[in-house]
């Protein structure tokens, strides 16, 4: 297992320059037995804070991350669905075969009895709840958005090192059909009229809020983010998994994102009346798959590869 290193707490933002070196491959290869898919339980910072705090409100109103109600959830194996027309992955030289093994078994897992589906093969019915969180249509199970890709902004910390309440990550999808399904899926629920905001997006920013009311106390303090964990030795039961803190993550990361799906009102521009919508990712776990190299840059090299 690569050696930790310390988080870079302050990003130097998103990379928007196109990949160098880009070129289909095929996917190195692995033994059947090694490729079979294997269980998985499904139990930060950005430039700065003022770009925080903007995307911070789409998550007003929903429901705090608390760790002892994630880690309830019931043991998920991995069940990829059927298999779908191939999706291309950025791949990195410093990936290893467990790598390739999640990314098969996780690039379009679906399993709607725990409401858990990849980013590129997302639910068709679904409704909104009371509480304006995505379901499955005719139940009350919601979805849970399953992302993998590279870690591009985080914020847990502030440029004092203080300990944040509210926390998030940026990744950036590392497979072209996880791209094209959230950005349908943002389409999809949001209102498209004069005076929002572009909705056009390359990386999917999740937020949660992570606090605690210490006994005793009338006020209520920031606690670690504590669903972060490591998959970097391979992928198995979330329960088996050794939890990390924020600290040990790093920009460029290999992670899977997961998170909840609301929504919020806006209004318009020269409006103030919230009668538009937009939908926030409510970050739900972070999972390590693989450490970036200490000198990281988004255009480094890279291939694409087939899965």
């Amino acid at each position: 297992m690569p050696p930790k290193r310390a988080a870079d707490n302050v990003a130097d933002g998103a990379h928007t320059k196109k990949a160098r070196n880009d070129k289909t491959v095929e996917a190195p290869a692995v033994n059947e037995t090694s490729a079979r898919a294997t269980p998985y339980d499904n139990a930060m910072n950005t430039n700065d804070a003022d770009t925080h705090e903007e995307h911070s409100q789409g998550n007003e109103g929903s429901a705090p991350v608390d760790g002892q109600e994630l880690l309830t959830a019931v043991v998920l194996p991995v069940a990829p669905s059927p298999k779908a027309t191939p999706t291309h992955f950025r791949w990195r030289p410093y990936y290893s075969e467990h790598v390739l093994q999640a990314i098969r078994s996780l690039v379009r897992v679906v399993l709607p009895h725990t409401g858990l589906f990849a980013a590129s093969v997302l639910p068709a019915k679904t409704f909104w709840s009371a509480s304006d969180r995505l379901c499955l249509a005719n139940t009350t199970t919601p979805v849970v958005v399953s992302l993998i890709g590279e870690l591009t902004k985080m914020w847990f910390f502030d440029k004092q090192s203080v300990l944040q309440m509210n926390v998030s990550t940026t990744v950036r999808p590392s497979d072209t059909a996880a791209l094209t399904g959230m950005k349908q899926l943002v389409r999809d629920h949001s209102t498209i009229k004069k005076g929002l905001p572009s909705i056009d997006i390359t990386d999917i920013y999740a937020s949660a809020l992570s606090s605690d009311r210490p006994r005793g106390s009338t006020e209520t303090v920031a606690v670690p983010f504590p669903n972060i964990f490591d998959a970097s030795a391979g992928i198995k039961d979330k329960k088996d998994l050794p939890r990390i803190p924020s600290e040990q993550l790093a920009i460029g990361d290999l992670v899977i994102q997961e998170f909840f799906v609301n929504r919020y009102k806006i209004a318009a521009e020269g409006s103030r009346v919230r009668d538009c919508t937009r939908v926030s990712f409510e970050m739900r776990s972070i999972t390590l798959l693989a450490p970036a190299p200490a000198r990281w840059d988004f255009d480094d090299e890279q291939t694409v590869i087939e899965v």
